[in-house]
């Protein structure tokens, strides 16, 4: 099913008035009062193009880098066609993650980059001893 123009229409404008809200009172405040759902992140670096709950959404990660506290982002659509309505609670070039947050995120990383350099030295024995025509049929 898709939505008729004149709901996309209805949502569009309600994405204006949340905007208009947002500015004037804060994402808390406007999200309570049009009975919506506001949603913190955590913090994103600055070099990172991935926002936890959003994904890659490259205007969104501008706003980010450039943006003020208390800035309200344009309102955006994310890759499953979502509003997104943004606002800087705080904007440092440099922040620490505390190490229990990221430690499961570095042991992934390490255990990743193992299998990738154990993987590869097999694909290079793999290419030295066949031919590049006979790498399918060689593989089966």
């Amino acid at each position: 099913m898709e939505a008729s123009e004149e709901t996309k229409d209805k949502i569009a404008a309600d994405a204006e008035k949340a905007k208009k809200l947002v500015s004037k009172k804060g994402m808390d405040k406007a999200a309570a009062e049009l009975k919506l759902e506001a949603q913190d992140t955590d913090w994103v670096p600055h070099d990172q193009e991935y926002i936890p709950g959003i994904g890659s959404l490259s205007a969104l990660t501008q706003f980010m880098r450039k943006g003020k506290a208390k800035a309200v982002s344009e309102i955006l659509k994310d890759q499953q066609n979502r509003f997104i309505l943004a606002q800087i609670t705080d904007n440092k070039k440099e922040y620490y993650e505390e190490f229990d947050k990221v430690k499961l995120r570095i042991k992934y990383q390490l255990e990743k980059e193992k299998k990738v350099a154990n993987v590869k030295t097999k694909a290079e024995q793999f290419m030295a001893k066949y031919p590049s025509g006979e790498y399918f049929s060689a593989a089966v």
